[in-house]
């Protein structure tokens, strides 16, 4: 780098590698750094930061920010409040929020630790979603006399709300405001959005009701957090998003997803395609049209689903999968979702455990879930404890209990069945008498300390009872209520009398 045939000072080259940071060009910045060391120039505190800062646009290069200011202390160098909170920054944009305290401590421990190093930290506990180290650090800066700004309650209660604390996320917004710290949009936006996470409705709706108080605009961002809160109170979700306009906040694709949603949730499926078609660019947004597509399969209008799915010019996996799952809640369209597998196919689109998932969730034929599962295995797709629950479950509903118990015996070699799967394979060996085998499975849950629930109890000793193993029965009938057992038990012999009389000659009219 030269200028006129002379070389540069290292003042240049100082803002030249700190220029690096807007496009994270860091192996520009490392080469300028390097030459400036060979035409004998000695990086200082300056050149340190701004080559931390640069390393630390980039994630996959934050241990470079670290080595450097190891690195500093040979060249004499010592690092000051910028340079920690630049790597302090670093750790944190790859969620080391771990290393980010440790380098904190250190920077302490130098006197470099103003609010701004403490933000910083702050920031890696936020996104490492360790809301309790976030209030620790708030009573930290107490302790050294440090006063939190805007940033450091922002930061603390959006920790709070990643990880739904929404109790919590209230206090640290009262003691802001009793701090006299005026909370703004992003104050509000966190502590509306651990209410959603939180599903507190109505405190959502005080907290928006008291921006304006506070002199703080709703924009569209807090309006739908609030919307997100109503779960399926869609009566509200959609006084609010036609509201809007009152707060001047313009609706967005956000807006109309979140309020669909909440009519998806209440069932109320023509709601959700009268929102669709009334915002075009609804029409475009993969979630929206897959919110769209739910809501008609839980209402059994499956067909419209795919008319939706059909008008996709590109549609997208989570479309597909929506679009199987419409169809999978119909028994009768078992073939559809593999119809839809196969165009998922044909499109080279990435399959996952969710597509697999719906399409067994809807088959009748245990053969058919089984060779689904493999299908799965062979593509190397991890099958989850869902996956597996939904084939054994499948197994159960046609009385093949030893399919269930093999897949029940492949699921446990590499993960904890869970009390799903564990029941399904005692219920499909209760309907055939294998009274041995549910004693095998109760055995497995008590080795895995799976407490088993009170159909587990309750199918595995009326499986001995039909086995005519008496004192067995009566030995498990000791653990459950009888009561509650007789009432099972009722419940099984009332649907078996039912069936007998629909089968009997004079129910058929003969």
């Amino acid at each position: 780098m030269r200028s006129n045939g002379r070389l540069p000072g290292l003042i240049t080259y100082n803002a030249c590698i700190s220029s690096c940071q807007m496009r994270a060009m860091w192996e520009v910045a490392l080469r300028l750094f390097e030459e400036a060391g060979r035409v004998g120039l000695q990086a200082d505190v300056i050149s340190f930061t701004s080559m931390i800062s640069v390393f630390g646009q980039v994630r996959q290069t934050w241990q470079l920010s670290l080595q450097l200011l190891q690195d500093m202390g040979g060249f004499s160098v010592a690092p000051n409040a910028l340079t920690y909170g630049a790597c302090i920054a670093a750790v944190a944009r790859a969620e080391q929020w771990q290393k980010a305290l440790v380098l904190l401590v250190k920077a302490c421990g130098e006197k470099a630790a103003p609010v701004a190093t403490f933000n910083a930290a702050l920031s890696a506990t936020e996104k490492g979603e360790q809301w309790q180290k976030a209030l620790q650090l708030l009573e930290w800066m107490d302790l050294l006399s440090v006063i939190p700004d805007d940033i450091s309650w922002n930061s603390c209660i959006s920790a709070c709300e990643k990880c739904g604390q929404w109790q919590t996320a209230l206090t640290m917004l009262d003691t802001m405001v009793h701090r006299n710290r005026h909370p703004d949009e992003i104050t509000f936006n966190a502590a509306i959005s651990a209410c959603e996470k939180g599903a507190q409705w109505e405190m959502a709706m005080v907290l928006l009701s008291a921006m304006p108080e506070k002199r703080v605009a709703p924009g569209a961002v807090s309006i739908n957090a609030a919307m997100g809160a109503c779960g399926a109170r869609w009566q509200m979700a959609l006084l609010l998003l036609f509201g809007m306009p009152s707060f001047k906040a313009q609706a967005s694709v956000v807006s109309f997803s979140t309020a669909m949603s909440a009519c998806e949730r209440a069932g109320e499926w023509e709601l959700v395609l009268s929102l669709l078609s009334s915002f075009p660019a609804a029409m475009a947004d993969p979630v929206c049209l897959s919110t769209a597509i739910t809501a008609c399969g839980k209402a059994n209008q499956w067909p419209l689903g795919l008319v939706l799915l059909r008008s996709i010019a590109e549609p997208d996996s989570v479309c597909f999968n929506a679009a199987i799952s419409a169809c999978a809640a119909d028994p009768h369209q078992w073939h559809l979702t593999l119809d839809l597998l196969q165009s998922m196919k044909e499109r080279g689109m990435s399959l996952s455990e969710i597509t697999f998932s719906a399409i067994i969730s809807g088959l009748t034929h245990w053969a058919l879930a089984v060779q689904m599962l493999e299908e799965m295995l062979q593509q190397k797709i991890f099958a989850n404890d869902i996956t597996y629950s939904c084939v054994i479950n499948v197994c159960t509903k046609a009385t093949q209990w030893a399919p269930a118990l093999e897949l029940l015996r492949f699921f446990s070699t590499w993960t904890t069945p869970n009390l799903i799967a564990y029941t399904g394979a005692i219920c499909a060996c209760e309907e055939s008498c294998q009274w041995r085998a549910t004693l095998d499975i109760l055995q497995q849950m008590s080795e895995r300390r799976i407490a088993p629930n009170l159909p587990s109890l309750s199918m595995t000793t009326e499986a001995l009872w039909k086995s005519s193993q008496m004192q067995m029965a009566g030995q498990l009938a000791g653990r459950i209520s009888q009561e509650t057992l007789y009432f099972f038990m009722s419940l099984r012999r009332s649907a078996e009398d039912e069936t007998a009389v629909q089968r009997a000659p004079f129910f058929r009219g003969k």
